[in-house]
């Protein structure tokens, strides 16, 4: 597929299940979290360090995509 999801607080819950299922079902995932570090075990996403939750943020890990 060439869909690409965005999915932030990919680094734990919810986020990083959703992150993984995605992935595994063809989708290209932009994973976000505030912690790099975190993103580790999200195979093959790219991985975006934002804050979503402020607009310089948001448009950060929009504009990754």
């Amino acid at each position: 597929m060439s869909e690409i999801v965005l999915i932030t607080g990919a680094s734990g819950g919810i986020g990083r299940a959703l992150a993984r299922q995605m992935h595994g079902q063809g989708y290209r995932v932009a994973a976000v979290s505030r912690d790099l570090n975190r993103l580790t075990d999200v195979p093959d996403a790219v991985h975006i360090a934002a804050d979503t939750t402020t607009p310089d943020g948001a448009a950060l890990a929009i504009a990754a995509c």
